[in-house]
């Protein structure tokens, strides 16, 4: 058996030896992935404010395309393009509604 002043020396190395090691391990690993999401989040939030040309664009939902050319020759269903539109928008305010709580997010994380 163990008298406590053993033990205790036994928990502080094993503290000390293992958990630690370990538990800083977990902790870069956290970071890290954090650090890998906030630059994604960054990174897709620029992309879809570049590939938008005015707020007016993402409010549009006709099922009407006025660049002519991009589809390739054939005509799409307007309510294909529609879809579509409808699709971007939600996409674009999703994106900035992660992007507007990424600091709050590390900061819980933290």
């Amino acid at each position: 058996m163990y008298s406590l002043q053993e033990y205790n020396e036994l928990q502080v190395a094993t503290r000390e030896q293992k958990a630690k090691p370990a538990l800083d391990s977990i902790v870069d690993k956290i970071q890290k992935a954090l650090e890998r999401l906030c630059r994604d989040v960054q990174a897709q939030a620029v992309l879809y404010q570049e590939s938008i040309r005015d707020a007016s664009e993402l409010q549009d939902t006709t099922g009407v395309e006025l660049l002519q050319g991009r589809t390739g020759g054939h005509a799409r269903p307007m309510v294909v393009i529609k879809k579509e539109k409808l699709e971007r928008a939600a996409n674009y305010a999703r994106i900035m509604e992660e992007l507007q709580q990424l600091a709050q997010f590390v900061r819980l994380a933290d």
